[in-house]
């Protein structure tokens, strides 16, 4: 964590440039820290002014004399260089540059930005930016940016969250909407082009902080994958929630990402698969993003993916239902005690099994609601409960305060939908801990992404305690003085002798014979399992699971994940498979492949380097399944 402290978190800043117009983007650094009472020393530097605002201005770095946290440049983009330079000389720890004009822009730009790069190496300076908007720690009371929406939390308390974006304007529009929503950050930071503090940096800085309970974020690439997937893993272990917008889906957003901060956008298909296993919960878009951070700031995890669902209207409990089953929510239906005392206190035409349908009697009867909610949160059968509500407005003052107090004597989730809602209504909810959202659908989804975070947590504890998670325990080096002795020979295709031998060291057995029996081809379900290897341009070795026909000569690709696999990981890929058929077929053998995937996936970890193409097939025969071939391809370099 302290290697960024002096970033965010630093004791002294400089303001290169610093303006007496304190409207300008080179003013608002000066007039938001004194504005926001920021406590630590502040250096203006310009030779243009003896001081501005009140404050002794510097006309260099020189002249301060004094050790300086954090500079903020905010020159044309051709005088940047100068200025890092001058920082490092003069021992500046961190430097947060707002300046565009680098790699967003060609080529002469990153000529601009690898000049920095050479700087940052050279001397271990960490450098935000360039093209950003700054960030803000509300803790420290620190503004370190230059945008308008820091005038809107003057007044805010730090709250629970801390958000990194790559885009400055997309971000800051997040910051107001969040805040709008009731979700409040201790830190808001924008990355920009990343030539040295990144995504990955931020978040791991954001899991080390104890205040922090809650991470959001803004993603068009990743560029350090490997300190990318470190600090997500250590997210899901300190039980951090992580949800992130990703965006440069299409061909067209992915041009617009490596245009905008010169990113590169890798897979969708593989971001989603990488997001799942690290226990990342991928917002499809704006408002689900927001939804996610308005109910995880609220740190109630659900114990299981049953939830009861209380309307006002049957039409909005059936729609609610599908949306919590598409979402792997499970609506059940309400028996003994709950179901027996729920029908006494509802009309005989409404309705006591899940959703249940209070109906607009509600109107006349709202007493009835605040038993109906014990009655539910006290049910071991149910693990969260959505409240679906529209207008009201005559009567929502009662109902909010009925709510309330049945949130604050229960650990599980209690969700609001209120449609239509009576002008403050939501807000007033969420200010007091009850997440509140304007739709059925979005109060299902964001359900759904608190079970997706419980149950990842649960999963990381039980991988924590799985003394199997590196059960193979293959000596890499004698695989590795294998595979050179392979290629000394000029051989890049091993043969089906030396795979055997190559599989042998993690535990897996090659037939023999490659040849499919004709007795297998008469089978009613005549498959084999494909487990790929394939390399992706961002996060290195992907495994890809599938299923392939011996018949028809087809491999659909059906799951991915990233090695090693625990083999949580393994049945979690298996689950991914949609098809209802295949399905119920892999599960059957699910046994057997989540051995085979735990241990080929370390094959693929431990050769990382060194593999170019890997393919294993693997019959299909209920508690029988065998490799029947594969295919190995090295890279060309001798490995040391």
């Amino acid at each position: 964590m302290d290697n960024l402290n002096a970033l965010i978190n630093p004791n002294s800043i400089a303001i290169f440039g610093a303006s007496s117009n304190l409207n300008k983007i080179s003013g608002r650094p000066l007039r938001y820290l004194k504005e926001f009472d920021y406590q630590g020393e502040i250096y203006p530097i310009n030779p243009k002014y003896d001081e501005i605002a009140g404050i002794k201005c510097y006309p260099s770095l020189a002249a301060v004399g004094k050790p300086i946290d954090l500079a903020i440049v905010g020159v044309a983009a051709q005088y940047v260089v100068e200025a890092i330079k001058d920082c490092a000389q003069h021992g500046v720890r961190s430097a947060l540059i707002f300046s565009s004009g680098f790699a967003e822009i060609g080529e002469e730009g990153i000529k601009l930005q690898d000049a920095i790069k050479e700087i940052i190496q050279t001397t271990g300076m960490r450098v935000c930016g360039p093209n950003c908007i700054g960030f803000t720690n509300l803790s420290k009371r620190l503004p370190g940016t230059f945008s308008s929406v820091v005038e809107r939390i003057k007044d805010d308390i730090p709250g629970n969250l801390g958000f990194i974006t790559q885009s400055g304007a997309f971000g800051v529009m997040i910051y107001a909407l969040a805040r709008e929503s009731g979700s409040f950050f201790k830190y808001f930071i924008n990355t920009g082009n990343e030539v040295d503090v990144d995504l990955a940096d931020c978040l791991d800085y954001m899991v080390k902080d104890t205040d922090i309970k809650v991470i959001g974020g803004y993603c068009e690439g990743i560029r350090n994958t490997d300190k990318f997937l470190q600090a997500a893993e250590a997210a899901e272990k300190a039980k951090k929630p992580v949800a992130i917008l990703k965006v440069g889906k299409s061909a067209v957003g992915a041009l617009a990402a490596s245009k905008h901060t010169g990113s590169v956008v890798g897979s969708d298909q593989i971001y989603a698969a990488v997001f799942k296993q690290k226990g990342i919960a991928q917002a499809e878009n704006l408002d689900e993003l927001l939804d996610i951070l308005t109910i995880a700031a609220k740190e109630k995890y659900p114990a299981g993916n049953r939830v009861a669902i209380v309307t006002i209207s049957g039409g909005a409990g059936i729609l609610i239902s599908d949306v919590c089953d598409e979402a792997g929510l499970k609506v059940p239906p309400l028996t003994g005690r709950t179901y027996e005392r729920i029908a006494e206190l509802i009309p005989y035409f409404g309705s006591a099994m899940n959703p249940v349908d209070v109906t607009a009697d509600l109107i006349n009867n709202h007493d009835s609601l605040e038993e109906c909610l014990n009655l539910l949160v006290e049910d071991e059968s149910i693990d969260s409960v959505l409240i679906f509500i529209s207008l009201f407005d005559h009567v929502a003052e009662v109902l909010v305060d009925i709510i309330d107090k049945v949130n604050k004597k229960t650990q599980k989730p209690v969700v609001v939908a209120w449609s239509a809602a009576k002008s403050g209504i939501i807000p007033k909810l969420i200010n007091l801990g009850v997440p509140a959202y304007p739709d059925g659908g979005r109060a299902a989804k964001a359900l759904a992404a608190m079970n997706f975070f419980a149950e990842g947590f649960r999963r990381r504890d039980a991988d924590e305690l799985d003394q199997e998670k590196n059960l193979v325990g293959t000596k890499v080096r004698e695989v590795m003085e294998y595979i050179n002795s392979i290629k000394a020979k000029g051989i890049m295709a091993l043969s089906h002798n030396e795979a055997r031998e190559l599989l042998g060291y993690y535990n897996l057995s090659l037939e023999k014979n490659e040849q499919i029996s004709p007795s297998h081809k008469n089978k009613k379900w005549p498959v084999e399992y494909v487990i790929k290897m394939q390399q992706d341009p961002t996060f290195g070795p992907v495994i890809v699971f599938g299923i392939g026909s011996l018949l028809e000569g087809r491999f659909e690709e059906l799951a991915l994940r990233l090695p090693p696999l625990s083999q949580n990981d393994a049945y979690e890929l298996l689950k991914d498979i949609k098809a209802p058929e295949i399905k119920a077929a892999v599960m059957k053998d699910s046994y057997g492949l989540v051995d085979i995937l735990v241990r080929v996936s370390e094959l693929c970890n431990d050769l990382k380097g060194e593999l170019a193409q890997l393919r294993i097939t693997i019959l299909g025969e209920p508690e029988n399944m065998k490799i029947k071939g594969s295919t190995l391809i090295l890279n060309n370099a001798v490995s040391s």
